[in-house]
């Protein structure tokens, strides 16, 4: 007899019923065989004179859904290979033969604290059912969703808790919708990111007597308890609130199958695995939990049809108040901040929803990127195909720009700018200049950013980090450590098409202009201290001038400059790219014999190389101001780190420091 496996400290249901339930299924096959032998399949079988059951192998269980919240019962069919002693008499005697055939048990349970009211509801021959994935469950119980049904989901939930919703656009009532399912909420300190938990066990726990006010108590909970940390800062209370919801809804009868297959508790604590190629009903069990319920709430709390129309109505109310001189993506952003407001929702989840029903410009609203919010911006609607975007972070681009040719040679050139966290094409129509020499896109530009900015391939990553251990302790928590970033690719060839005529000219020159570059490297001396000196000369730089520019003292640059310095430090060499105003080959070049480079692995290393790749025309002023934006990173150009000199006369310089712009050179 084939012996199922034992997984870790669990073990299969099919084991389970093996284990408990032989005795019922194998008097429920025994009487199904002698009571319909002369109508089976099975030759050897129905025309056998005594039949006798041998034994039986369960292969596997299929689960359907049931067929509503309140129907307890859990229906199943068992896949059972059955072995069967078939006699035939010949003359006076039996000829003994073992056959075997499949066979299908419908059973049914219930699944709560144990598994209880088994019963079989019958037995036939197997025959291959095709897989209906919206009437079925998992093997781990869970229900399958597919995108294109989840607003139909969200709807039927609606209609079951608060039909109301489906009438008018309004704000739902949580509170209310929970308490519609017999669940109970209570505020209660949760550990760090964790902005609720949904108990399936009893369980003592500490909570709040009254909501806000910090008097704890411990107290016993039962199973179907809501818990809300008051302080958390991430997303809203509907939307946490609809997501334990829908933890209790759909996911109750997995926890309730891991309990009943899991003889050691802390066996049930699942790891995160992150998403992966597969398909999600391949994935791991945790990830497609907290899939559907991340799927499922924001639907939920702003269904289709009532999300629409109030989207449409408010834009069109907006843009009759607003003046005409603001643009339509402002106006529409405007709209999205409305719209998180009315149904409680955060503006990244009132933005993605409206960009699932159909609304194109959410796409260029409220983009949040290196930290900050760009300005809203709009393109035509077929601009994009699966997986681009105009909008890459700032380490990205400094990648891409070191990986490709032709971006580099535009930003030899001045042809691109890098603007709003997009790569831009660098003329009037396009930007413009404030007073300090900072680009923006102007107002044509933000409205039209398929005609000046570049394409990027983009692959969305995950860092997810949901809690592991809610099967050990009752319950599923909502853990907001979760974050995204895209990885962004060029696509040279798309890229090439979208340059204009002067644009490809340009890049014809700067690749020629290569050439002086080349004749300047074979005049280049073999050691750090030859070549910076070199750069001073070929360029006509007094001391004075280099000093001025790049912040370091004169004794500083003096002691540099004989190789008094024996170990020259990034930042340092940093200031001596700004006041040389280097092309970035002869910094990279510089660094090589300086034996210094940019540590990638840190966010410090990758800012520089993003200066030194596209900045070094610019002044110390504008590259610490660039650093700034960055409110994660802490790093001052104007600390010394040659000599002491200076740190007596900071105060002095800093009333007589003069700005000096050069333009780029080769």
């Amino acid at each position: 007899m084939k012996k199922e496996p034992k997984m870790g400290n669990s073990i299969t249901f099919e084991k389970f019923l093996y284990d408990n339930y032989y005795g019922v299924i194998a008097t429920s096959i025994e009487e199904f065989i002698t009571g319909n032998k002369n109508s089976l399949s099975d030759d050897k079988i129905s025309n056998a004179q005594k039949l006798e059951f041998e034994g039986m192998d369960i292969d596997r269980v299929s689960f359907k859904k049931p067929s509503s919240q309140e129907d307890e019962n859990l229906s199943f069919r068992i896949d059972v290979l059955t072995y069967v002693s078939a006699d035939k008499r010949y003359c006076h005697d039996y000829e003994d033969k073992t056959t075997s055939m499949w066979l299908s048990v419908e059973a049914s349970c219930v699944l709560n604290d144990g598994m209880k009211n088994f019963k079989i509801t019958g037995v036939e021959e197997y025959i291959k059912e095709e897989f209906d994935g919206r009437n079925n469950l998992s093997r781990s119980l869970l229900p399958y969703l597919y995108v294109k049904d989840a607003d139909d989901v969200a709807e039927q939930f609606l209609r079951e808790y608060c039909p109301a919703a489906l009438e008018k656009p309004m704000r739902l009532p949580a509170v209310e919708v929970a308490a519609n399912m017999g669940l109970d909420i209570y505020s209660a300190p949760l550990e760090n990111n964790i902005c609720g938990k949904i108990y399936f066990d009893p369980a003592t726990v500490k909570i709040y007597k009254k909501y806000p006010l910090p008097d704890l108590t411990e107290a016993n909970i039962s199973a179907g308890t809501i818990l809300i940390d008051p302080d958390c800062k991430f997303g809203t209370l509907s939307n946490t609130i609809i997501h334990e919801c829908v933890h209790w809804k759909w996911h109750k009868l997995f926890f309730e199958m891991k309990k009943l297959l899991t003889k050691d508790p802390v066996s049930m604590a699942y790891k995160e695995s992150g998403y992966s190629n597969k398909s999600r009903s391949k994935a791991a069990e945790i990830d497609w939990i907290e899939w559907q319920a991340n799927e499922l709430a924001p639907k939920i709390l702003m269904p289709a049809s009532m999300t629409r129309k109030y989207i449409k109505d408010k834009f069109a109310a907006e843009r009759r108040t607003t003046p005409e001189n603001v643009r339509d993506a402002e106006v529409f952003q405007q709209t999205i901040a409305s719209t998180a407001a009315f149904f409680n929702v955060s503006k990244s989840s009132a933005k993605l929803r409206a960009a699932e029903l159909g609304f194109e410009q959410a796409n260029g609203v409220f983009v949040y990127v290196d930290g900050k919010y760009i300005k809203p911006f709009s393109f035509d609607k077929n601009a994009l195909g699966k997986n681009e975007t105009f909008v890459i972070d700032s380490v990205s681009e400094a990648k891409l720009v070191i990986d490709s040719p032709v971006l580099y040679a535009l930003f030899l050139a001045n042809k691109i700018v890098f603007v709003n966290n997009m790569l831009c094409i660098n003329n009037e129509k396009y930007i413009q200049y404030d007073k300090e020499g900072f680009p923006s896109m102007t107002r044509y530009a933000l409205d039209h950013a398929d005609e000046c900015c570049l394409v990027f391939k983009r692959e969305r990553k995950y860092d997810r980090a949901y809690d592991d251990s809610y099967g050990n302790l009752g319950f599923l928590c909502r853990k907001f450590s979760a974050s995204s970033f895209v990885e962004a690719s060029n696509d040279e060839s798309k890229n090439l098409d979208a340059l204009g005529d002067e644009e490809k000219n340009e890049l014809k020159k700067v690749k020629s202009g290569t050439k002086e570059m080349v004749k300047v490297f074979e005049d280049l001396p073999g050691s750090f201290v030859k070549t910076l000196n070199f750069h001073i000369k070929r360029k006509g730089l007094t001391a004075f001038e280099v000093s001025q520019r790049s912040q370091i003292s004169t004794q500083s640059l003096s002691h540099i400059r004989t190789g008094k310095v024996k170990e020259v430090k990034l930042q340092t060499l940093m200031k001596l790219f700004i006041g040389l105003n280097l092309a970035p080959a002869y910094c990279f070049d510089l660094m090589n014999k300086a034996q210094v480079d940019f540590p990638l692995d840190t966010m410090e290393g990758l800012i520089f190389m993003e200066l030194v790749m596209c900045h070094t025309d610019e002044t110390l002023e504008q590259w610490q101001k660039f650093i700034d934006g960055f409110d994660s990173v802490k790093i001052n150009l104007y600390d010394e780190e040659q000599g002491e000199e200076n740190k007596k006369n900071k105060a002095e310089r800093e009333k007589k420091k003069k700005v000096h712009k050069f333009k780029r050179i080769n």
